[in-house]
């Protein structure tokens, strides 16, 4: 049985071999979420839309930023979910990416993220700052 393809309501017996010994042991796999998935509890469909992108995002707040240790920098706006039929810009966002700027100005709430995208006049260049994976890198792109 493969561990990662299990559902976490499953039981499975270890066979332990200690020298000449051989113990079984029955075991329940209990899936563990992965703190991207808790990031929903924090959305209102209404107020996390940012249209532009076609995401739903979620200010990172002290409580958002404890279920992310691993974040570089504890500001900015997190990715919880893309928005179905979102008519947005042609970027790839994914769940988890965390938008630190906008044209190198720092994004630190959903209405500054807002703002800074409608600022941007159309067909003019739109740079976003991201954290993905831990990883710092820009994202480039024409607006509508």
């Amino acid at each position: 049985m493969r561990l990662f393809t299990s559902n976490g309501d499953e039981r499975v017996t270890l066979r332990i071999v200690r020298g000449e010994e051989t113990l079984r042991a029955d075991v329940a796999v209990i899936a563990q979420p992965h703190a991207v998935d808790r990031l929903t509890d924090f959305l209102d469909p209404e107020s996390s839309l940012i249209a532009s992108l076609g995401v739903l995002g979620i200010a990172i707040t002290d409580k958002v930023a404890a279920l992310l240790p691993s974040l570089r920098a504890p500001t900015g706006v997190i990715v919880a979910a893309r928005a179905p039929d979102s008519g947005s810009a042609d970027v790839t966002l994914l769940t988890g990416d965390v938008i630190h700027a906008v044209n190198g100005i720092p994004v630190v709430t959903l209405a500054s993220l807002r703002a800074l995208l409608a600022a941007v006049k159309p067909h003019g260049a739109i740079v976003l700052q991201l954290e993905r994976n831990g990883q710092l890198m820009y994202v480039a792109f024409e607006s509508d």
